[in-house]
């Protein structure tokens, strides 16, 4: 590498500047020239580019295109003249390069934005006159993008990658380029091209306040011979979204504070379809629906109370006996109820309890011993069976359910 390409060495770069989810991002850049520069400019062109000289200190990351022969990365790139860089990317190529400063100026935006919004890995497109948005989330190249080609010529462009939301219900706008992968040979690959929406023929959403309206899945089958909308349940709902979800756990009470957010948005609803083209008339109907009001954002709801005596007496079931160890529930980052289920986050872990294992789990959080929770698991759901021998078996169950809460961290004995 030349020392003329070296950003170590520059005191002052070269450097692109946008916005994202409400940040301003600076790239500095070495190794493009003004229209290489100027086209990047112009992909980010809904964001509010800059091209101007920063100081190297300034920019949030570096990207380096190196040229024929520079086999290796930049001196110093892992020195201690790099530190005022967040993040350095080189690549050999101007298509690979600028689908990295994409990657990248996302990940700042979102490092920034993690302690006050819900990050959902999802594109996004509004109403074009009330601003309301449909939130449809899927993992990376699952047709976010697809969709967002498909729907944002009629509907407003938000985000083809990161739907991010207040507490109010509220969306920060991201129209980044479009990162479309193009033909490759097969068993190869090749970078996503980063199209303007411009280019892409998109139409901006409308100025004012966004509001998140719907949350979808999108599942594409290409057997589907309609678009069909379900509706799935929270436990299901929460086990779905929190692999798509950025720093979900960075946020006090963040399942209560998704529950709220589905609730208000009519819950997640999956959608079901062969072509991306297919899709606008089912989601402009739930967009025909008024936009839910945005409500104040608060700690969301209170903690659930549980008490033994609450649950249902079964005939028979044994009075409350004193024994057996003590159980003590693990201190957990939040945990909301569904239907008979509780979802639990513990350690940037999503669990479903359900059956008895949530009236174990209450015990244990109530710090009952085991005979206790034993008699609370038979008042809830009845003896397993008749005779004495159903006490027994009943013992077993409960044994064989603290086990695994024990095993997943989340109950210990003492």
């Amino acid at each position: 590498m030349s020392h003329q390409t070296d950003p170590a060495l520059l005191d002052a770069l070269d450097a692109l500047t946008v916005t994202a989810i409400g940040c301003r991002v600076v790239v500095g850049l070495v190794g493009l020239d003004a229209g290489q520069r100027a086209d990047l400019a112009t992909s980010w062109a809904w964001c509010e580019p800059v091209l101007e000289r920063r100081p190297r200190s300034e920019c949030d990351a570096v990207a380096v295109l190196r040229g024929d022969g520079d086999d290796d990365a930049p001196a110093g790139a892992d020195s201690d003249a790099h530190a005022d860089a967040s993040a350095l990317v080189v690549a050999d190529a101007l298509d690979q390069l600028t689908e990295t400063v994409t990657t990248v100026v996302t990940q700042l935006a979102i490092d920034q934005r993690r302690d006050d919004l819900l990050l959902l890995h999802a594109g996004g497109v509004a109403d074009p006159v009330t601003g309301a948005v449909v939130a449809y989330v899927a993992p990376s190249g699952h047709g976010k993008t697809t969709a967002s080609r498909a729907l944002g010529r009629t509907l407003g462009y938000v985000t083809d990658e990161t739907v991010a939301v207040d507490d109010d219900g509220l969306v920060v706008r991201y129209p980044k380029p479009l990162s479309v992968r193009g033909p490759a040979a097969p068993g190869a690959s090749r970078p996503k091209a980063q199209v303007s929406p411009d280019a892409a023929g998109l139409r901006r959403a409308p100025d004012g306040p966004l509001t998140l309206a719907r949350v979808v899945l999108l599942d594409r089958d290409p057997a589907a011979t309609e678009v069909t909308v379900g509706p799935i349940g929270l436990a299901e709902a929460a086990a779905r979204l929190f692999p798509q979800i950025s720093y979900l756990g960075a946020r006090a009470r963040p399942l209560r504070r998704l529950q709220a957010l589905l609730e208000r948005t009519g819950g997640l609803l999956v959608v079901r379809y062969a072509e991306a083209t297919t899709l606008e008339p089912a989601v402009r109907e739930l967009l025909a629906v008024s936009a839910p009001a945005a409500t104040p954002g608060g700690e969301g709801p209170g903690e659930a109370t549980f008490g033994l005596d609450a649950h249902r007496a079964s005939p028979g079931a044994p009075g409350p006996t004193h024994g057996g160890g003590v159980l003590v529930a693990t201190a957990v980052d939040d945990w909301v109820a569904d239907a008979g289920s509780v979802v639990v986050l513990h350690r940037d872990s999503l669990r479903t309890l359900s059956g008895i294992g949530v009236a174990v789990w209450h015990a244990a959080r109530a710090g009952r011993t085991l005979d206790e929770s034993v008699a609370a698991v038979v008042r809830e759901h009845g003896l397993p069976g008749d005779g004495p021998e159903a006490v027994a078996r009943a013992r077993e169950l409960v044994l064989a359910a603290v086990a695994e809460l024990v095993a997943a961290g989340l109950v210990r004995q003492r």
